[in-house]
């Protein structure tokens, strides 16, 4: 696939991340910084949802009459389904689009948020949290992709993915807090 041409912001550039004149870098734009922001907000949902569960098991215990293993499946499921479906996610980004796949996988993760939000029974948030995981798998690998592409320049590609790693970072670190807040702002 060398040679393969990638439309970025409002620029054309090659797969090996060469700006269309040979050797002169291509600054980052707003429209760049605009898909850097939204890698790293797609990051930090996902790593948001693995953590933000946790502080809900005794409320979804009582509100829906979970048994534990039930609150088992509604913990594990999302990230059982996001482990094992994230290199297939990976290769359809390759084989599909990147950004179909990160827009599929976005689509499927808020579907399943919905699935879980409206649930009545454990079974249906095991449900929607299954169809989070898989959407999961689907977004973070074309969401880490993507930045080789928009910064072509070796310094604002790590500057980038340092930033989307971070991103996680603070979603897994926040989950707790964000779910506690939901929970005494819905009860």
């Amino acid at each position: 696939m060398a040679g393969n041409r990638f439309r970025v912001g409002n620029r054309t550039q090659q797969d090996a991340g060469e700006s269309k004149e040979a050797g002169s870098p291509v600054e980052p734009g707003r429209a760049d910084t605009k898909a850097l922001a939204v890698l790293c907000m797609t990051f930090f949902l996902v790593a948001l949802d693995n953590t933000i569960i946790n502080v809900a098991l005794p409320t979804l215990e009582r509100s829906l009459g979970s048994s534990t293993t039930a609150l088992q499946w509604i913990t594990d499921v999302y990230t059982t389904a996001f482990a094992g479906l994230i290199i297939v996610g990976g290769h359809l980004a390759d084989r599909l689009g990147r950004r179909e796949v990160l827009q599929s996988g976005l689509v499927a993760f808020v579907l399943g948020s919905l699935v879980a939000l409206g649930a009545h029974s454990s079974n249906v948030v095991i449900t929607g949290r299954l169809v989070m995981g898989i959407g999961a798998a689907l977004a973070v690998p074309a969401s880490l992709s993507m930045p080789i592409d928009v910064f072509p320049a070796p310094r604002q590609r790590h500057t980038a993915i340092a930033g989307w790693t971070a991103s996680a970072g603070l979603g897994v670190a926040l989950g707790p807090l964000v779910g506690g807040a939901l929970l005494t702002r819905f009860r």
